[in-house]
C-alpha cells in the first residue's frame, strides 16, 4: 500500500472539512497560490506551518503525518527484556560494590 504524502493528507483532510483553498491561505495569511504549491508539493512545509494547518483543520498534526515504519505503539516484549536487563545490571552492581575489599 502506498503510503499519503503530508500534501495530500492535508488536501483530503481540507476536502473533508469543506474549506476551500482560498479560506486556508486566509487563515495562513498567505497568498491563495503559495497555499495551492504547499498543498501540491511544490513547496516543503515547515513544522510550525504543518502545526498552524492541522490547527485550522481541528486534528491533531500526527493525522497529517505518514505512519512509523517502526510501528506506533510500545513493543511489550522489548520493554520488558530492557527492565530486566536494568535489573540485573544494577543488581550485578550492587553486589560488586558490597564484596569489594577495603570496606
Amino acid at each position: 500500500m502506498e503510503e499519503i504524502k503530508i500534501c495530500e493528507a492535508i488536501r483530503i483532510r481540507r476536502q473533508r472539512k469543506g474549506i476551500s483553498q482560498d479560506a486556508m491561505a486566509f487563515y495562513l495569511n498567505i497568498s491563495q497560490a503559495a497555499y495551492s504549491k504547499m498543498e501540491n508539493g511544490e513547496t516543503e512545509i515547515k513544522i510550525p506551518r504543518l502545526y498552524d494547518i492541522a490547527d485550522i483543520l481541528e486534528i491533531s498534526v500526527f493525522e497529517l503525518l505518514p505512519k512509523s515504519k517502526y510501528g506506533t505503539g510500545i513493543n511489550i516484549f522489548g520493554l520488558k527484556g530492557a527492565l530486566r536487563k536494568l535489573r540485573n545490571f544494577f543488581t550485578f552492581k550492587s553486589r560488586k560494590r558490597n564484596t569489594e575489599p577495603g570496606e
